[in-house]
């Protein structure tokens, strides 16, 4: 069904499996909200001291709801449907509470799901991990993945993102964008190592406290 959804919405987004031949583009958005400057000022500063080279879009948001989680979720759509306007082959969606590998767009060309043009959506960081650099990715079921503290999504899913994003349940936006694969590739690829690091402050939400075992800021692929 998904796919007659994806068809029906301006192509098929699955191409078949080739490699880039050209550079890959990339744009970051950061979600914030009121209150939590101080947390996005150092998350801004970890960027800007990677190979990024890009002003960061930050969206704060704007609903202020007494429910944070509603809150949050409605603001991650709007940073989405403000990203799906763009140009670029990927969006990068992250929090406002993480640290960046130094290499972060390096590492990103060299990914083979990005080199072989066969991600959809995937993702820099789970808690927990393990240290695999040779293997490059870990696949987590879709339905079972959390987290959206630095999530990647090819431009080209956008569309199929946005439009399933009421279909999920009343969960947060984590759990939104990952569904979206149920029917396609029911997989997550998560980079090995972490390209992002979880940062021990307080969650905007009361989540639990979680950071990643394989993040290695100075980690460069070959």
């Amino acid at each position: 069904m998904i796919f007659n959804q994806i068809n029906q919405n301006g192509g098929d987004v699955i191409n078949s499996v080739r490699p880039d031949i050209r550079t890959p583009t990339f744009e970051l958005h950061v979600l914030t909200c009121p209150g939590r400057e101080a947390v996005l000022e150092e998350t801004l500063a970890s960027i800007a001291r990677s190979d990024w080279h890009a002003v960061p879009t930050v969206h704060r948001d704007a609903h202020n709801l007494p429910d944070r989680r509603a809150s949050m979720t409605k603001a991650a759509r709007d940073l989405l449907t403000t990203a799906a306007r763009g140009d670029s082959d990927y969006v990068l969606f992250f929090e406002d509470d993480v640290i960046v590998n130094r290499f972060l767009r390096h590492n990103l060309t060299k990914w083979n799901p990005i080199r072989w043009d066969f991600l959809l959506l995937g993702s820099l960081y789970q808690g927990g991990g393990e240290d695999r650099p040779d293997c490059g990715f870990t696949l987590y079921p879709a339905e079972l993945l959390g987290g959206s503290q630095a999530i990647i999504i090819a431009r080209r899913f956008l569309p199929t993102v946005l439009e399933l994003w009421n279909t999920h349940g009343d969960v947060m936006q984590d759990l939104r964008m990952y569904r979206t694969l149920e029917g396609i590739f029911p997989q997550v690829m998560v980079h090995e190592p972490h390209l992002v690091q979880h940062r021990p402050v307080a969650s905007t939400w009361d989540g639990r406290p979680h950071q990643s075992t394989s993040f290695n800021e100075d980690w460069r692929a070959e």
